[in-house]
């Protein structure tokens, strides 16, 4: 199935998360995320969470930087907090 949207019709959630997936289907060794689940709902953001867990696990980089107190706890890869 094919959608068709115009931007000025999304949400920011919905935006934020076409950004994120068009990041993971780059083909990129590094994806860098700034704020990315801000504007995204609960269960968006943990399917999300799965597909940048699959991203790390093909021994990929994530660069993340957010303002919320959670983390990925599925993730038993290398963490910098500052």
């Amino acid at each position: 199935t094919i959608l068709f949207f115009k931007i000025s019709e999304l949400s920011s959630g919905q935006i934020q998360t076409v950004s994120i997936i068009r990041g993971l289907l780059s083909n990129s060794k590094i994806l860098l995320l700034d704020e990315a689940f801000s504007s995204i709902d609960l269960n968006t953001r943990k399917q999300l969470e799965k597909k940048i867990i699959e991203f790390l696990a093909a021994n990929n980089t994530l660069l993340f930087t957010c303002h919320e107190s959670f983390s990925f706890d599925e993730i038993k890869y290398q963490q910098i907090w500052l």
